[in-house]
């Protein structure tokens, strides 16, 4: 029986990515897999590299785990037990150790401490669940945290992001990691995440206003440095300003400081997020008995604020610590996505009515904005403020805004005039209906949706 179990990795390019790299495995060389789990990358490293190449991969008790059975046929080494108990008998060079076991900051710390010594510098390594720029993750800030000290001490070279997986190649000439380089990174990420979030809290009602002052708002914000890892593919372009684990600390502030707008933009009450982060704060308060109250779920004492609060004089106990705030992100996610996609929406609009206005002036095409909804004043604003560009005429039937009345309103029937060359439909519920009772009208003029792109 073929195995064929999916890998669980996030993206093709991930997958593409780990097949490369097996399939350039030298011969005889030693593939090393830390987390098994269902096996799904353990068959594609199986199934890509050489046939005289060793894969071995290690989960805490295989002999439970059902992917040793399936994968009975296959020349695999399978090593039960903590990384750090299979190192003890280790004794191979390692052509390429793939990280992807507990996502705590610890674990992460154990798996590379046991095998890095085993890497050469031709050796690659990579490490899963870092962060996925397509979409801004929050998922492992542990992995994080542990992959931008090795970056930062220069111990981790040569590195390419793909989506969620981090590879290169370690300098043997740098130490390991140590306590003080660990605390180092997560204050550096505390300071950027102070910075992020005091800007968009300055701006936060431009940022959710429909138009061009939301996207002046993301273009003109401090970057978040993803140039360090050269992602690959390239990030959303919003994620170079803006992810969705900043946005977890946005909501938090929204919280306290305008509930009101943040329950408008989810369109949800906030209520059981705050109950949530209650029951949260019980257990920081058992791990951190004399430095958090009760009056602190919601203070400068919590993650970014002053971190010299805590004792976090080892590697376990910032681990500790990183593990509470990687559940209150989890938690906060649940209602912080909703406001990153929301401003995603705004901002990818605005860069596709930025484009079309273009377009629009470009080929100097007589066109039409059906719908003066937000989307059509801003579409319309862009062709005013560029070359003083008008359109050929809107359709609305609730067209009353004075500052576009130098626009002739059209009814739905004068669109079948054949000097119009295109007719652009901004109206978002009903784009769908517009756009095919134009097609009944037998209109000569290119109809684009912009929210139905396959009618584009």
């Amino acid at each position: 029986m073929k195995y064929i179990h999916t890998p669980k990795l996030h993206n093709d390019s991930e997958i593409i990515e780990i097949q490369r790299i097996a399939s350039s495995t030298r011969k005889n060389g030693v593939i090393l897999e830390i987390g098994t789990f269902l096996g799904g990358t353990t068959n594609l490293l199986r199934e890509t590299s050489d046939a005289s190449v060793q894969i071995h991969t290690i989960d805490i008790n295989q002999d439970t785990n059902p992917t040793k059975n399936l994968l009975a046929s296959k020349d695999i080494h399978f090593h039960s037990g903590s990384s750090s108990e299979v190192a003890k008998t280790w004794h191979l060079p390692i052509d390429f150790l793939f990280i992807d076991g507990g996502h705590r900051l610890i674990d992460t710390y154990t798996d590379y401490c046991a095998y890095s010594e085993y890497l050469t510098e031709s050796s690659t390594i990579a490490f899963h669940d870092y962060d996925e720029p397509i979409v801004g993750g929050v998922y492992y800030i542990g992995v994080r945290i542990f992959v931008d000290t090795l970056i930062r001490i220069g111990a981790l070279t040569n590195v390419v992001q793909h989506t969620s997986l981090i590879v290169g190649k370690i300098d043997k000439t740098k130490r390991k990691p140590n306590t003080e380089d660990i605390y180092q990174t997560l204050k550096t990420q505390a300071e950027k995440i102070k910075e992020t979030t005091n800007y968009y809290m300055k701006n936060i009602g431009q940022l959710f206003d429909q138009n061009e002052k939301s996207n002046n708002i993301i273009k003109e914000a401090p970057s978040i440095d993803y140039e360090k890892t050269n992602p690959t593919p390239a990030p959303h372009r919003i994620c170079k300003k803006l992810n969705q684990f900043y946005t977890c600390y946005i909501t938090d502030k929204l919280i306290t400081t305008n509930r009101t707008l943040l329950t408008g933009i989810i369109d949800a009450p906030v209520s059981m997020y705050h109950e949530m982060m209650r029951w949260l704060d019980a257990e920081r308060r058992i791990a951190y008995p004399h430095t958090c109250s009760h009056a602190d779920i919601f203070s400068d004492k919590v993650f970014p604020g002053s971190l010299d609060l805590y004792d976090l004089g080892s590697i376990e106990k910032i681990s500790r610590f990183v593990t509470l705030e990687q559940v209150r992100l989890n938690m906060m996610s649940q209602i912080s996505n909703k406001v990153f996609e929301k401003i995603l929406t705004y901002t990818e609009e605005h860069a596709m009515l930025e484009k079309m206005a273009e377009k629009i002036i470009v080929e100097k095409l007589t066109a039409v904005i059906y719908g003066m909804n937000e989307s059509g004043k801003t579409l319309h604003n862009l062709l005013q403020t560029r070359e003083k560009f008008l359109p050929f005429g809107v359709v609305d039937k609730s067209m009353s805004d004075k500052k576009y009345q130098s626009t002739p309103v059209l009814q739905p029937n004068e669109l079948s005039n054949p000097s119009i060359d295109l007719i652009v439909i901004t109206a978002r519920a009903s784009s769908h209906r517009i756009y095919q009772d134009l097609q009944k009208m037998q209109v000569t003029a290119r109809i684009i949706s912009l929210w139905n792109p396959e009618n584009a």
